[in-house]
């Protein structure tokens, strides 16, 4: 695949080509995990390890999303990516990593890359929110437990990670908080 993206762009595909929703093929490059497809992007003219789509999510974002922490290691040592960057939500990629559950992902943006556990989007949810809302125990425990995130925080509804995970039904998530929590004792 490295060779056919290679000779596409020498025969004048635009590495700089923008989708109708915003997207580069360096955006699909780092969701998708092609870690030596996006460092060959990102040293062509026009590749860009900053450039949001049309709703603000970065390659960062999508590197999150996928699960790709190689991905993220490359954007941010070698071409200067913001591991923090906010979508138009305000989301960062700790939320996207939490929402689809990579652990490993989170564990290099918060104790490698110096992202907050705790960060919070324009409605005030953590990445612990979104991990409990979405069931993901496994995530919420290491966010509480090995990453320092505050299991106390309220979003803008005042609600708590734990009160998302009772109203889903997410049993598993608010043992895994309970034992969480009580690591640090």
């Amino acid at each position: 695949m490295d060779e056919t993206v290679k000779l596409l762009t020498q025969f004048g595909a635009a590495v700089a080509s923008v989708s109708a929703v915003g997207t580069t093929p360096v955006h699909l490059a780092a969701g998708a995990g092609h870690t030596s497809i996006l460092r060959f992007l990102l040293g062509e003219p026009g590749g860009s390890a900053r450039l949001g789509d049309n709703d603000g999510l970065a390659p960062v974002h999508f590197a999150a999303t996928g699960g790709h922490a190689t991905c993220l290691r490359l954007l941010a040592s070698n071409f200067g990516a913001d591991l923090s960057a906010r979508d138009n939500d305000g989301l960062a990629p700790v939320h996207a990593a939490a929402l689809r559950g990579h652990d490993d992902v989170l564990r290099y943006l918060v104790a490698e890359g110096g992202c907050d556990a705790s960060s919070t989007d324009f409605e005030g949810e953590t990445p612990l929110h979104v991990a409990c809302a979405e069931g993901r125990a496994s995530t919420a425990w290491l966010l509480v437990a090995e990453l320092g995130a505050n299991v106390g925080a309220r979003n803008k509804a005042g609600l708590t990670a734990a009160d998302l995970a009772r109203e889903e039904g997410h049993a598993d998530v608010l043992e895994s908080l309970v034992e969480a929590s009580s690591t640090g004792d």
